[in-house]
Parts: C-alpha cells; structure tokens; sequence
C-alpha cells in the first residue's frame, strides 16, 4: 500500500512522462509533416542540401522516439541518456556554427530538451542507487524545465496541460494561477525563443532593421528557377530582417513573389505585413471557407484592412468593426457590414 505521498509522486511522474511524450511526438511530427527542417540553422552553415536535412530530422525523431518508447516499457534509465547526448550535442554544434550569439542562447533557452530526459533519468537512478535527493526537488526542477520547453506550443494545445502549470505553479511558489493567466503566461513562454531569435538578448541579431520590401532582381544564383534579373518582386525576411537596405540577399523559397502590375513598390511593400499575418489564421487556423461568416475587429489597420480582402477573397460574408471615421474605408475593401 502506497503512502499518500507516494501516490502523489507516482501520479506526477506519469503525468510529465506523458509530457515528455507528447514534447517528443511533437517533434517527430514537425520532422515529417514540416516542410523547414528543424534543424534547418546547422545545415545553412554547413551548405548542405534541405533534403539532407529532413532525412536527419526524420531520422533523429526515431531514434529519440525509440529510445523514449522502450524507456516506457523498460523504465530502463540508461536509454533516457539518448536524448540527453542528442539535447547537448544540438545546441553546440549551432554555437559553434553559427555567428549569433544571441540567437543561440534562445536555442538553448528552449533546449530543456536535454533536461527533461536528464532529470527523469537522475529520478529514476535516485530511486535505483539510494542517492537520497528530496524527489519534490527534481519533479519541481522537471515542471520548470518543461514550462520553458521546446515545443511548449505542441503541449498548449492539450487541456490538461493548463491545469499541469496551476498544480505546479501553486507547488513551486504557493500561489494559485487562474486559467486566464496561465494561458498567457504560456504564451509568453512559447513565444521567448522567437523574440529572441529576432531581438536579440542585448542588441538585435541583425543590426540592419526592416521586414517588409519590394525591389528589382539585380542578380540570381545559377540554381535559381522562381526568379530572374529585372523581376519586380516583394515580399518579407521576418526573422532575419535586413530589409531597410539597398540591397539584400534572400532564397528564391523565401516570401517572395513576383508584384502586380497595378501596384508600385510602396504599395506592395505596405501589404506585406498585414497580408502575412491575416492569411496563416484565416487559411491554416480558422479554415474559413465560402458561406461563412467573419468578424473582423480592428478592421481598418494593417492586419484588418488585409484581413477583409482575403475573407471576401475566400467567398465569406465580412463584417468589419472600426472607427467612424474609417468605415468607407472598410466599405471599399468590401466588407458586407460595417460596425461603429
């Protein structure tokens, strides 16, 4: 008969093992189903080709995926060491390679890939040799280190996994969050390794600003087929920024696409923000499709005033809600309904 704490240690441990689970099948499932290799950073710096990549990716997955599995049936710690050497050797190979800083930090920031395994396993080995470590002080360690893992986005997604950072929230500091707030505190979390990929910890990774850009081709690499010199083009470099130039060097795979005529380069190069914002939540997220009916708040600004010709575009009936003063504007786009 298990004590009370027993029990509760034992129904802990599951449950982050199952967290673990689900963090690993989430990057198994961007291995395969992704079409930017995770890993993508190493291999730029390497020169090597992005299907070398996604057959490392896919690769790597199994291995960490197996290695995980035959722990769970196992409960061999050893095995747990898999993912550990692979958490480690990552994140120094792309110090090492490349330039930033910075960007590197966010990439171990959210490598508590190589603490979750390595903690599970000094739990599982704690309670094989007798080392005597408090086991509420490892299960605390292994709930921060999850709270910061990557892949957190995955394990948002899974109700339960809420209620999981209450419980340990209220266990590592006494205090009782409310759903709202752990919501947006994972949020915060899952979002901290992009600011940071982009901002920088100190100074911005790259010191030449701007996203958005329209411009002539001047020159192409001899494997280029989407583009050619003298092609009108816009587009945007989100992440790597660099934009605010005379020039600047993209892949031809990046967000880039050949302009309407009818629209100059300032012109085009003001859509791309809001037009890039809208579409992956109307197209990927909500998968609005013809018939259905769309709200838009905020409908004049730069994401809203996008967001009401992509949803006329997808056949839906718009009503857009704005300011007075920008309702024939939202009109113009048009919105079948506009709301003061």
């Amino acid at each position: 008969m298990l004590s009370s704490e027993e029990q509760s240690t034992k129904k802990w441990t599951n449950f982050l093992l199952f967290a673990l689970f689900l963090q690993i099948s989430a990057w198994a499932y961007e291995a395969y189903f992704n079409s930017t290799p995770l890993n993508s950073v190493i291999f730029l710096n390497l020169d090597l080709s992005d299907k070398f990549a996604s057959l490392f990716d896919k690769f790597s997955s199994l291995v960490l995926l197996l290695s995980f599995g035959l722990f769970l049936i196992t409960r061999v710690a050893g095995l747990l060491l898999i993912p550990v050497a692979y958490g480690i050797a990552l994140p120094i190979c792309t110090m090492i390679l490349h330039s930033s800083f910075a960007y590197e930090l966010a990439l171990l920031t959210g490598a508590a890939r190589i603490g979750l395994p390595l903690v599970l396993y000094l739990f599982y080995k704690n309670q094989e040799k007798g080392w005597g470590i408090d086991k509420r002080v490892l299960l605390r360690l292994f709930i921060c280190l999850t709270f910061v893992g990557h892949g957190i986005e995955a394990l948002m997604e899974h109700p339960k996994f809420i209620d999981f950072l209450i419980e340990g929230f209220a266990i590592l500091f006494g205090y009782e969050l409310s759903e709202a707030y752990a919501v947006h505190l994972l949020t915060l979390i899952g979002a901290a390794d992009i600011v940071l990929s982009i901002s920088g910890l100190i100074k911005p990774k790259n010191p030449i600003p701007g996203d958005a850009l329209a411009g002539v081709v001047e020159a192409v690499g001899n494997k280029v087929t989407l583009f050619k010199p003298g092609d009108q083009i816009f587009g945007a470099n989100v992440f790597s920024l660099g934009a605010h130039a005379e020039y600047i060097c993209l892949p031809e795979e990046g967000s880039l696409a050949i302009k309407p005529d009818n629209m100059n380069f300032e012109e085009a190069a003001a859509i791309v923000d809001g037009a890039l914002t809208a579409l992956p939540f109307f197209r990927d997220k909500a998968k609005i499709a013809s018939g259905q009916k769309v709200l838009i708040n905020g409908a004049s600004g730069s994401v809203g005033t996008a967001a009401v010709q992509l949803a006329k575009y997808f056949e839906t009936d718009v009503t857009g809600v704005c300011s007075t003063v920008n309702t024939n504007l939202v009109k113009s786009l048009g919105a079948d309904c506009v709301i003061d």
